[in-house]
């Protein structure tokens, strides 16, 4: 069998081993979600609003997971 330990919390992993998404991108997708139907904003809009050191200060990976899977 292999004995090899699960490294979790890999810097820039898309997903957990259990295949679920950090805690962190269903957050920002969360915001992307509230910013396009609430504001109306372009993607861009919304990715600029998400990383801004202003606003939400997601990471860019973060950010572009929200981008990625808005409907």
């Amino acid at each position: 069998s292999d004995q090899t330990p699960h490294i979790t919390n890999k810097p820039g992993f898309s997903e957990t081993d259990s295949g679920e998404v950090p805690r962190e991108w269903e957050s920002a997708l969360n915001s992307a979600y509230n910013y396009a139907e609430i504001m109306s904003m372009s993607k861009a809009g919304i990715y600029d609003q998400l990383v801004s050191e202003y606003g939400e200060q997601f990471t860019p990976e973060e950010a572009q997971y929200a981008i990625d899977n808005l409907k």
